[in-house]
């Protein structure tokens, strides 16, 4: 059970080195030779790259495409900075924290983010072609843009509307599943341990995420269905 739970969120998060620390802790709490686990989570990825069809209509431009959805969230934010009130205003309406950095796992993403946020609060806009190009991650990221500007342009406003709240809540979900992760391999050393203080302090924090994830899912729920109904009943234009 612990295997089916945890190799999917191992294997779609962080660098190399830290999936091959979370597979050896996991082969250590589950008592099974690390190189079987390897296996199980080559065969989840090749699951879960499967091409997808082509999709026409009113969500294609959603979360899921080629894109993932930490550049997605940047590439809204940088057609329009305002959509960072609707991306925090669907998580504080699930009793969560604002959008930050921390919500992005690769470091340039978080870094990108928070100038753009710090850009819009001063009133000010970002260009993306302020960053060095040079860069291979900004050259990227650059390339990227312009096929999600192409991707968008004739999608009407209310889908990027609902495309920023669902990464906002995506975004936040995929931290969580991190931590979660995280926090039941220090409960496990804690066991091992004897350590009691630190059992109960881990698993107050599971319990702790597990209802935002809980909350979170409720609420990715609602704003997909809330979306879709508003969609349907406009034309595609």
């Amino acid at each position: 059970e612990a295997v089916k739970r945890l190799i999917p969120v191992i294997s779609e998060g962080g660098t190399a080195v830290e999936r091959a620390h979370y597979l050896q802790k996991l082969a250590r709490m589950v008592k099974m030779d690390e190189r079987d686990l390897e296996k199980e989570m080559g065969r989840k990825k090749r699951a879960r790259f499967v091409a997808p069809a082509k999709k026409e209509g009113h969500f294609s431009g959603f979360p899921g495409m080629q894109f993932g959805v930490e550049p997605y969230s940047l590439f809204l934010l940088l057609q329009d900075p305002r959509l960072y009130d609707m991306m925090n205003q669907v998580l504080q309406q699930a009793g969560l924290l604002p959008l930050s950095g921390e919500d992005f796992q690769q470091p340039r993403y978080r870094e990108l983010f928070v100038m753009l946020v710090n850009r819009w609060q001063r009133g000010e806009r970002f260009e993306l072609n302020e960053l060095d190009d040079s860069d291979p991650v900004w050259g990227s990221l650059a390339e990227s843009f312009e096929a999600f500007l192409e991707h968008t342009a004739s999608l009407p406003d209310a889908n990027l509307a609902l495309a920023a709240r669902l990464c906002a809540l995506q975004l936040r979900k995929r931290g969580l599943e991190r931590r979660l992760v995280e926090l039941r391999f220090l409960s496990e050393d804690a066991q091992r341990e004897g350590d009691a203080d630190s059992i109960r302090r881990w698993m107050s924090l599971v319990t702790q995420y597990s209802r935002e994830k809980g909350r979170l899912d409720e609420a990715l729920s609602r704003v997909t269905v809330l979306g879709y109904n508003q969609m349907e009943s406009s034309p595609i234009p």
